[in-house]
């Protein structure tokens, strides 16, 4: 049995403890639009650990990007944020998951969400990841 023919895409994931400001999301951008020159770009980029406070679809320069709130451990206190994560799609991928009709499956607790993609096969059929 041979290696499929089907595409593949890379997507990748980073804690990157904290994403208050607009400095490594430039970063992130930056290093997906380098990588989209390459053979195996990067489609997708999630960055978890935010400690955002904000939840949403964000566009940049043709890049989506899908936030999800972190939540206090411990309301109590007057502790950080923890969780939250933003998911970078490269335009192929929003692509993708426009096909799909944008969806977002977010009952899956607070640290985690999962989207649906539409790609097209090798013969032209539609596939959903």
């Amino acid at each position: 049995m041979g290696a499929s023919s089907e595409p593949r895409e890379r997507f990748v994931s980073h804690n990157v403890n904290g994403m208050l400001g607009d400095e490594k999301e430039e970063k992130i951008l930056s290093f997906m639009r380098v990588s989209a020159e390459s053979r195996h770009p990067i489609r997708a980029y999630c960055a978890i650990e935010t400690w955002g406070a904000d939840s949403g679809v964000y566009e940049n320069e043709g890049f989506t990007i899908i936030r999800r709130a972190a939540f206090k451990k411990n309301v109590a206190t007057k502790s950080r944020l923890s969780g939250g994560f933003a998911l970078f799609l490269d335009p192929q991928t929003a692509d993708a998951w426009t096909k799909a009709g944008c969806t977002i499956v977010d009952n899956c607790g607070p640290r985690m969400f999962a989207i649906k993609l539409m790609y097209q096969d090798s013969f032209g059929r539609d596939l959903s990841v």
